[in-house]
């Protein structure tokens, strides 16, 4: 999905509904994870092995600023991070980010019953995004054709 600045980012899942629009980052890890919401970096132990890697927070972050971009309205989008049932969440509260097990994505979901988006809205964002998705996945296969008539044109030179 394109950022604002013309990158691209990858965003795992978006849920779109009338109580808000979800984007969700998935992580498949097990073992204990630890980390808080201002932490650039967040651990996981595995056994006695301590490994680090980028807050899902930070990461979700560039996620909902891209889709806020995208669909350009002021409706409500809901940050959540999944972890695999494997992993043992040893983590506070965070005000900006829902971080739950994937055995709790229903329930966690089902809390939000007070419809905020109009299903007119609703609609347009939908076709929005679809729309977006489309055009960057056009523009990603064009860019891979690209590359591959380079590295042909690159091997029949080096023959």
């Amino acid at each position: 999905m394109p950022k604002a600045n013309g990158e691209l980012t990858q965003v795992d899942h978006i849920v779109t509904s009338p109580f808000g629009i979800f984007v969700i980052e998935t992580k498949n890890y097990r073992g204990m994870i630890f980390g808080s919401e201002h932490d650039k970096y967040w651990t996981q132990m595995l056994g006695s092995h301590k490994f680090s890697f980028y807050s899902p927070i930070f990461q979700n972050r560039a996620h909902v600023n891209a889709v806020k971009y995208a669909v350009k309205r002021n409706v409500p989008i809901h940050s959540v991070i999944v972890f695999s049932n494997e992993a043992t969440l040893k983590l506070p509260t965070f005000e900006q980010a829902t971080v739950i097990s994937l055995k709790h994505v229903r329930k966690q979901l089902k809390q939000y019953d007070e419809p905020l988006i109009a299903s007119q809205e609703l609609t347009a964002i939908n076709e929005a995004l679809q729309q977006l998705m489309s055009q960057t996945m056009f523009e990603k296969w064009k860019k891979k054709r690209r590359h591959l008539k380079q590295l042909k044109r690159a091997r029949v030179r080096s023959r």
